[in-house]
């Protein structure tokens, strides 16, 4: 019912459409076999002689032949597309729903197999519905049009040996699914666990090769794949089994089928010519009444791997988000944080305690203290990214009664480790921005970052130069001129910068720190930075001493201004 609910209207009517067009297939597919044996009966009988006298009834069974036979192809093109779409829609929809998750999240679940298992969810999503739409719903139709069929022209009992031919079936891909569920689970598990270790070494690619660490890693898949292949044959040896069963038990029905037909028909019961519409038809039946096993299995073995998309969509989204309607706009002005206490993602561990400060518009202000006092995780909590109690205003107004939208375009954030997407450098510029600046604007930027002339080295087309995913073509001081080049293009009321230049050499940072300071100027917009560097520190003037006290228990900041 939930899949049900992720559906847009358009891809409910396209559903309703597909059964539409099952229902009026399924009914032709059970009209030819009556057609035809219809013909023979005709021609058995003298009614049909010659290719004048049969041709109209010829034709009626050619059309419906086709015409089935159409409609059938067009249901499952159909489908496929309806299946295409709303896996895209789940997949926008689930992506979106892990951007709004809590920040524990991130440090919990994230891993290489968490993403494989949501990735595969969300195709089993679609696979659902192709199993729903291109088996449940024709199976459904035929059998019902089949049995009436035979109904309307051969004894009730036929009918019922076909009914019963179409109970045993499902009860024993019933019980196939359900032997089978454990180590289709298992398989689901471990080729998730597969998809995590490889992401894994492919993002430790750099200590693999400077360790020789090849072999070392090709022996850690070696167990997975190994498991996952002796499962998998398992799997197969109970399916081949039940599938022999099966066989037996299609042959048994159509042995007895005859038997049946001819005992009526020499009972004078039953016309000669409906034994072919019998037998014909049961052929018909028998097609989707196999895949009985193929679509329970499908439904089963996606359902185990929609559990894990089912999960996620049920998880609590961050509180800071509840504020997404907030009218609220912050003004420009000081940012007073008082009594800050800063706690643990998801937890009540406090890594920041009893924090006070006040960062004034137009100072440059810097948190500084030793490793682990919290600076970072202050610059956190005021972008509410970490869970917080105390007041944290700008301009007099709390930061918890505004939109993260807001507070985002108020705050521009430079975090410690810059985020890159894999695209060209123009790709990474604009990474977040509304309004897309022209070329100029985003060259003046890494003028500013001193990153251009490098860039300029390696091609005129600066801008058009490729980044690999998190930059890894780029040394760590050019991906952090790169990452300042982004301040250069916003507007917001302050820069938080989070130790932003501690790759880059002294002389080079004290120029781009300049060029910060000017720039933040000319748009009225404060700077809150976190340093360790003495010549960022220089160039602020006032720092806020943010101390840990007792390094094994609470952390306890305070207040400090130092006159540069």
């Amino acid at each position: 019912m939930k899949l049900i609910k992720w559906m847009s209207k358009k891809t409910i009517l396209g559903c309703l459409g597909v059964m539409v067009a099952a229902l009026l297939g399924s009914y032709l597919s059970s009209l030819w076999p009556v057609r035809l044996s219809s013909i023979y009966s005709s021609i058995s009988d003298g009614a049909i002689f010659d290719i004048t006298s049969g041709l109209l009834a010829i034709v009626g069974f050619a059309v419906a032949f086709i015409a089935a036979e159409i409609i059938s192809t067009y249901r499952r093109i159909t489908v496929e597309k309806i299946a295409a779409s709303f896996e895209k829609e789940v997949r926008d929809m689930s992506f979106n729903k892990m951007l709004r998750l809590p920040a524990k999240f991130y440090s919990d679940e994230t891993s290489g197999e968490y993403t494989a298992k949501i990735n595969q969810a969300v195709g089993g999503v679609s696979h659902i519905l192709k199993a729903v739409c291109n088996n449940v719903i024709p199976v459904v139709f035929i059998s019902a049009f089949t049995i009436w069929q035979i109904l309307s022209r051969a004894p009730k009992s036929i009918a019922l040996v076909l009914i019963s031919f179409i109970f045993f079936e499902t009860i024993a891909s019933y019980y196939q699914i359900k032997v089978q569920n454990g180590a289709r689970e298992k398989i689901v598990h471990k080729r998730a666990a597969l998809d995590g270790t490889i992401c894994q070494a492919i993002q430790n690619i750099e200590m693999i090769r400077v360790t020789a660490a090849n072999k070392y890693e090709n022996n850690r898949l070696k167990p997975i794949t190994e498991d996952i292949k002796n499962t998998e044959c398992r799997h197969h040896k109970i399916n081949g089994l039940f599938d022999g069963i099966k066989q037996l038990l299609k042959v048994t029905y159509i042995v007895s089928l005859l038997l049946i037909s001819l005992h009526y028909v020499s009972m004078g019961r039953m016309e000669g010519a409906m034994v072919i519409s019998v037998i014909l038809l049961f052929q018909q039946l028998m097609g989707p009444v196999d895949q009985v096993h193929a679509f329970i299995d499908e439904i089963a073995s996606n359902a185990i791997k929609v559990k894990d998309l089912l999960l996620l969509m049920d998880m609590p989204e961050d509180e800071i988000f509840q504020f997404d309607n907030a009218k609220m706009e912050i003004e420009t002005g000081d940012i007073t944080v008082t009594n800050l206490n800063v706690f643990a993602p998801g937890t009540n561990k406090k890594i920041v305690n009893n924090c006070s400060f006040v960062a004034k518009k137009d100072d440059v202000t810097a948190l500084i203290g030793p490793t682990g006092a919290g600076k970072s995780s202050v610059l956190k909590a005021i972008m509410r990214y970490f869970g917080s109690e105390g007041d944290i205003c700008i301009a007099g107004s709390s930061v918890r009664e505004c939109s993260q939208e807001h507070l985002c375009k108020s705050i521009y954030n430079m975090v410690q480790q810059p985020v890159f997407i894999a695209g060209n450098v123009r790709d990474n510029l604009i990474y977040g921005l509304e309004e897309i600046p022209s070329d100029e604007q985003l060259l003046t930027a890494l003028k500013n970052a001193l990153i251009y002339d490098e860039l300029f080295e390696k091609t005129v087309d600066v801008l058009s130069i490729e980044i690999s995913e998190n930059a890894s073509n780029f040394s760590g001081g050019q991906r952090q001129r790169i990452a300042l080049a982004r301040a250069f293009l916003r507007t917001p009321q302050w820069f938080f910068l989070d130790e932003c230049t501690a790759n880059i050499d002294n002389s080079t940072t004290e120029i781009i720190i300049d060029n910060l300071v000017e720039y933040a100027r000319r748009i009225n917009a404060g700077i809150l930075l976190v340093s360790h560097q003495d010549v960022v520190i220089a160039k602020c003037n006032k720092s806020i001493n943010i101390v840990n006290k007792e390094r094994k228990k609470d952390l306890v900041s305070f207040p400090h201004e130092d006159i540069n």
